[in-house]
């Protein structure tokens, strides 16, 4: 049954976008991007399972560079520490295929999925540096997936976690003591970092509305309480992270409004702790030190391929030959980990030193030089995607997120906001 829905979605989908290319007048660029953020639940989707992971969201994206992409930009971006980083990155995976690894079905795929988040980039950065007001409605946009996650959150309360659009859910949902909820993603981890992530997008909004909206300060308070469902103790550290950040820098009308959330928050969890599985999850020490074996052995092999790594997407193949132990039982099935319960550490094994580098470059360096325009400037816009980005870096520790197209899109999508704003040169009077 499920797949007959997938499959639908996705014909529907499809539909759609062609009919709307085809046939929609105006900006279809920004259309496209308009349609990816609603359609944002079901673009990890496998349009040909049969055959090779290519999802909705690859498939849209090269259909519409290959048949409706016009680029609206007069004069070339210039943007030196992405371009070199995009080149040492590229380079790397290249010379990781000629020196070191086969080219292996996964690293394939993985590729694939690399050069449609690029394409992707490229044309949110592109609109986004033509028309300067398009950001308020590309976050605007965003907030759809997010409520649409608490409406899927609240259906798995009722029918239990069965209710879902992926075909195998992660072991960490159901144990003997607790069922984390992972809303319309496959790993409540995943979720809960995008939780984090969106809770300080949503705080952010339309410079056309002069007072402040209360509607979107509770979506941002619901969302951590979601995390809360969820369990995911990495998501709900990040968010902290996130807050902090702000009760130390931001402006003083959101630290008092932070302060009461914080205390709205804690009532809650302490009133209703038995309904929240982040509360009776096992000991953080057992935990701890599953990871760390995890992490040991990563390092390892880091530690053997220490330039290149072992190539784009083979951590599975890799460890499959090498460390057959690291596996988990999904359905009676042996699943083969494809990454080592870390993010850092899965980029680390497969990209080597110099590729990792140059992946933190495109994002660590935005969030630098982010947070120091908004030293400058007070824009509360640009600390609250510093604080979201950071969020997600602070679970990402745990857990390699990246994996799941939709996590993908967003923190690319925040980052991309994120330079824009950076390089709008005009500070508009702040709009929240």
């Amino acid at each position: 049954m499920l797949n007959y829905i997938l499959i639908a979605i996705v014909i529907v989908s499809v539909g759609i976008f062609f009919y709307s290319m085809l046939f929609k007048k105006g900006n279809k660029n920004r259309f496209f991007l308009i349609y990816i953020c609603i359609l944002y639940p079901f673009i990890r989707i496998n349009v040909i399972p049969s055959l090779i992971e290519l999802t909705l969201f690859d498939f849209l994206v090269f259909s519409y560079y290959l048949f409706f992409y016009k680029s609206k930009l007069k004069e070339h971006i210039k943007n030196e520490i992405f371009n070199y980083s995009l080149f040492v990155l590229i380079l790397t995976i290249l010379l990781g295929f000629i020196l070191v690894n086969e080219f292996t079905k996964e690293s394939f795929e993985a590729s694939i999925q690399l050069l449609s988040i690029s394409l992707y980039v490229k044309l949110l950065f592109e609109e986004l540096t033509d028309n300067k007001e398009f950001i308020y409605e590309f976050v605007d946009t965003y907030k759809i997936p997010v409520l649409f996650s608490f409406i899927f959150l609240g259906c798995q309360l009722v029918f239990g976690v069965g209710f879902s659009i992926s075909k195998q859910l992660n072991s960490n949902i159901l144990s003997e003591v607790v069922v984390r909820y992972p809303s319309f993603f496959q790993d409540p981890q995943k979720y809960s970092q995008f939780l984090a992530a969106t809770s300080f997008l949503m705080l952010i909004n339309n410079q056309k509305q002069k007072k402040d909206n209360i509607v979107w300060v509770l979506m941002s308070l619901i969302s951590v309480i979601c995390i809360l469902f969820a369990g995911g103790r990495a998501g709900l550290s990040g968010w902290m992270f996130g807050i902090m950040i702000i009760l130390f820098w931001g402006i003083p009308k959101y630290r008092k409004t932070i302060v009461a959330t914080l205390v709205v928050l804690v009532a809650i969890a302490i009133a209703y702790s038995e309904k929240f599985s982040i509360f009776q999850r096992e000991n953080l020490n057992d935990s701890y030190e599953f990871r760390m074996s995890i992490w040991e052995a990563a390092y390892n092999i880091f530690k053997d391929n220490p330039i290149l790594g072992i190539g784009i997407g083979n951590y599975s193949n890799y460890v499959n030959v090498h460390n057959p132990d690291q596996f988990w039982i999904a359905d009676n099935e042996i699943v083969i980990y494809d990454h080592p319960e870390s993010g850092y550490l899965k980029l680390l094994t497969e990209f080597g030193i110099i590729g990792f580098i140059a992946i933190l470059l495109f994002i660590v360096f935005p969030v630098i030089k982010g947070f120091f325009k908004y030293i400058k400037t007070k824009e509360m816009m640009l600390l609250f995607f510093v604080c979201s980005i950071i969020s997600w870096m602070v679970g990402f520790y745990s857990v390699y997120s990246l994996g799941d197209v939709r996590i993908t899109v967003l923190i690319a999508s925040i980052l991309c906001m994120l330079v824009s704003r950076i390089k709008n040169k005009s500070t508009p009077v702040e709009i929240k």
